[in-house]
């Protein structure tokens, strides 16, 4: 075909400054300098804090739709109130932001 572009089988150029400029590493890593003497007492716990908070945000996120799941196939068929007024007790103390009252 005469008189059209041809594609070329390279890609084009990304250009990567324009979106993430290059930083200098040498702030970051003084202030690290400055900090690590406070942070050396007490890193086994940030570790597991660094570990424990995700986990414990995971389980938190999954609770009440487990307990609506659980209200619906177990509590409701078999008419257990007492199994629905837990479950619901629990679906809703696993959310503390959901409440609207202050302690």
């Amino acid at each position: 075909m005469l008189g059209e572009p041809r594609m070329s089988a390279s890609r084009p150029k990304i250009v990567t400054e324009a979106i993430a400029p290059k930083v200098d590493p040498a702030p970051v890593l003084a202030s690290f300098h400055a900090i690590f003497p406070y942070i050396r007492p007490y890193w086994h716990e940030l570790i597991l804090l660094l570990i424990i908070v995700p986990l414990a945000g995971a389980v938190v996120v999954v609770i009440t739709p487990v307990c609506t799941k659980l209200i619906i196939d177990v509590a409701f068929p078999q008419k257990d109130v007492s199994l629905l007024v837990v479950l619901a007790l629990v679906g809703t103390a696993a959310h503390p932001s959901d409440r609207h009252f202050v302690p």
